[in-house]
C-alpha cells in the first residue's frame, strides 16, 4: 500500500492530526506505536473510525511486553472498530 496521489494521508480526530504514510481512499495502515503508544482516547478512535473504511494494524507487539495503557488504547480501538463494523487486519 502506498501513496496513491489522489487521496490526503492525515485524518483529524478531535483537532489533533493523524497521519497515514500508507493509504488508499478510505483504507489506511498505521502503526501499533502511532496509534496506541501516543495518547488517544475512545473519542480519538471514533472520531477516526468515521473516516475510515478499513485499517491495517502494523507492527502490534505480544501482549506481554505492552504496558497497561498501550493494552487499554487497543482494546479500545479494537472495540469501537467492531461496533462500528470497520475490519481490522493486521
Amino acid at each position: 500500500m502506498r501513496e496513491c496521489g489522489q487521496c490526503k494521508g492525515d485524518r483529524e480526530a478531535w483537532g489533533r492530526v493523524l497521519t497515514f504514510p500508507k493509504h488508499h481512499g478510505s483504507v489506511v495502515m498505521v502503526t501499533f506505536a502511532n496509534l496506541c503508544v501516543c495518547p488517544h482516547a475512545a473519542a480519538d478512535y471514533l472520531a477516526l473510525s468515521r473516516q475510515v473504511g478499513s485499517l491495517f494494524l502494523d507492527e502490534v507487539p505480544k501482549f506481554s511486553t505492552l504496558s497497561r495503557d498501550e493494552m487499554r488504547r487497543l482494546l479500545l480501538l479494537v472495540d469501537v472498530l467492531y461496533d462500528r463494523k470497520i475490519p481490522l487486519c493486521r
